[in-house]
């Protein structure tokens, strides 16, 4: 009970000095602790060999539609981004947006030609993110680490999360944060 209320009391201070609690603190264990959200569900389900994603062999397309069904994302939900905030900023451009999918407990992002791209709400440990390659063969759900470049900040409370912003951009995509968000 009192490690609950000293971390409670950190977690406090954290968010009112905009420090952060290291994701590596033996009570958030962010990297080592088991999961519990519908990608890891459904990369168990992967490993256990219960369930296969099917490839479409069409130009950008590969095991999007195969996730998007098992993750139950509706198609609807696709809103383009045509700004370079992605871990794909290389291929983002005005005539290659960012599609990105979404349900009340995760995102989907997909660039042609690159990633598939997914952001979850994870019960335990806040936002968990992983990438897909489109490349057919055994499909591979890789958590990733470098998104935490963005979502874990002051933006996001001190904690892995999601935020939403609306940032100017050039006419090529590239950010303009001198202009404001």
């Amino acid at each position: 009970l009192r490690i609950v209320a000293v971390l409670a009391a950190a977690h406090a201070q954290a968010q009112l000095d905009g420090s952060v609690i290291s994701l590596e603190h033996s009570e958030i264990g962010y990297r080592s602790r088991a999961l519990q959200n519908p990608v890891a569900d459904l990369q168990e389900r992967l490993a256990q060999g219960t369930t296969e994603l099917a490839f479409d062999a069409r130009p950008g397309i590969g095991y999007l539609s195969s996730v998007l069904r098992e993750l139950r994302v509706p198609l609807e939900s696709q809103l383009l981004v045509y700004s370079k905030t992605s871990l794909q900023r290389g291929l983002i451009a005005p005539d290659r947006p960012r599609a990105i999918f979404f349900n009340d407990e995760l995102a989907v992002g997909s660039v042609q030609n690159g990633l598939i791209e997914i952001a979850v709400q994870d019960a335990k440990q806040g936002a968990v993110f992983y990438t897909l390659d489109r490349v057919a063969g055994e499909p591979r759900l890789e958590r990733q680490g470098s998104c935490l470049g963005c979502h874990y900040a002051h933006a996001t409370l001190g904690v892995p999360g999601f935020f939403a912003r609306s940032i100017p951009t050039a006419g090529d995509g590239q950010i303009l944060p001198w202009l404001g968000n």
